[in-house]
């Protein structure tokens, strides 16, 4: 996944936006944070969190 991050950052335009649409799942009835993990990883290779306001 940090690969795919790499390469979106690198393809992005300047001030343009990214957006990832990820569903966190259950393995043997424990939660897995999915969606935390992508972005963790888009987070280290430059992106920058925008909230919603």
């Amino acid at each position: 996944m940090k690969e795919i991050a790499k390469e979106s950052f690198r393809i992005l335009k300047p001030d343009k936006y990214c957006a990832i649409l990820i569903g966190d799942t259950r393995k043997h009835k424990h939660y897995v944070p999915i969606s935390y993990l992508v972005m963790e990883k888009f987070l280290e290779v430059g992106f920058i969190l925008k909230t919603s306001t």
